[in-house]
């Protein structure tokens, strides 16, 4: 047996190498789960990747999270401003998976380009660090200097690392290999809500009237994909992902949503809230960030659906606590701070608790634009 000859050591060896083969097989496979391959309308790294492959065919860039992703299109507003936008927002992308973004995009961000940073009192508050952007070693590390505890980093560095991708993401590749050896039926796309059903798992008369639907708004101008919701056995929406990468909502059943749109019990004599002091460090460093690098940015406050707030006291009292504490940051800087009359929003203007849906995007856009325009 030759292999005795090798010895522990070479034998060791070998089989190291053959782990780190199967790893790395089974590493790029994962990483095909969320690539990085430049792409409008992608998610993770691939629309900032297609930013960052020609910052110059953009002069407005739109930070954020979800309420940014689902709120503010740029097909949409570009022409009221006379700009050439890109939205680099996502769902559950929170203050330190922004900071990251920011931190990697910051030296590409071309001369004239205005940024638009929007945040409301959400950003403040400690929340899961979710896996909406990659944060890498490097960046993780600064956030730790910022007050970030290394536990809530671990999930996403694990999964922003391609090796690490493997044990991140090992219930997708599961699926996907199983599905590749005809073991199990390839999952079908995701439903855009969780727990609701997706076209392809509906009764037939429910989806030759989802596909009927989907039709309508394929291939409509800024159009790049939709998809139904269904749920309790009716289609309740459609959910376009825009040409620009944006997510914007349309209610076909609005009484399904307004009958979800429970109002919060809050007093407002019981009001406490500050912002998280790590929250709010990473929220100077990237103020700081921008102006370092001579960036025109302008800060745009986003608010809750009016049913979250339990009344408009309580909306006044975090309209109050966000003009105390976050804008003095901005005006600090020489940016300056801007948030539209939201008291001319009603629960109707939102599929949720805080993401418009699209009567909320036709009365915010020009809103949103008017305030630009004066700023700049």
């Amino acid at each position: 047996m030759r292999i005795k000859r090798w010895g522990i050591a070479g034998r060791a060896a070998l089989y190291c190498a053959a782990i780190a083969t199967v790893f790395g097989i089974a590493a790029t496979l994962v990483a095909s789960l969320q690539p990085d391959t430049p792409n409008p309308i992608g998610f993770g790294r691939a629309r900032t990747a297609f930013y960052q492959a020609d910052p110059r065919r953009f002069d407005m860039v739109f930070l954020g999270d979800s309420r940014t992703y689902c709120g503010i299109h740029a097909d949409l507003i570009d022409p009221l401003v006379g700009r050439r936008s890109i939205n680099l927002s996502a769902f559950a992308h929170w203050l330190p998976a922004q900071y990251a973004q920011l931190r990697d995009i910051a030296d590409d961000i071309a001369p004239g380009t205005v940024v638009v940073l929007s945040v409301g009192h959400q950003n403040f508050d400690p929340s899961p660090i979710q896996r909406s952007y990659p944060i890498s070693l490097a960046n993780a590390a600064r956030l730790v200097a910022l007050g970030v505890s290394p536990m809530e980093l671990a999930d996403n560095v694990a999964w922003a690392h391609r090796p690490q991708r493997l044990t991140a993401e090992r219930g997708a590749l599961r699926d996907r290999v199983l599905a590749f050896a005809g073991l199990r039926e390839a999952p079908a796309p995701i439903a855009v809500i969780p727990g609701q059903a997706n076209i392809a798992a509906v009764p037939d008369a429910l989806a030759v009237q989802a596909a009927t639907l989907l039709g309508e708004w394929r291939g409509k101008p800024g159009v790049a994909d939709a998809q139904v919701t269904i749920d309790e056995g009716r289609i309740t929406s459609v959910a376009i992902i825009r040409t620009g990468g944006s997510y914007y909502r349309v209610e076909t059943d609005p009484a399904y949503f307004r009958a979800r749109q429970t109002p919060a019990k809050t007093d407002p004599a019981d009001f406490a809230w500050t912002p998280d002091p790590a929250r709010l460090r990473i929220f100077e460093a990237m103020l700081d960030l921008l102006r370092e690098r001579g960036i025109a940015t302008i800060v745009n406050e986003m608010e809750e659906a009016p049913h979250l707030y339990g009344g408009d006291a309580m909306r006044a009292k975090y309209r109050d606590a966000m003009d105390r504490h976050i804008r003095p940051r901005v005006a600090a800087r020489g940016f300056p701070y801007t948030r539209v009359d939201f008291d001319r929003f009603g629960d109707d203007n939102y599929f949720d608790y805080n993401h418009l849906n699209s009567r909320g995007i036709e009365r915010f856009t020009p809103m949103l634009a008017e305030q630009l325009r004066g700023l700049l």
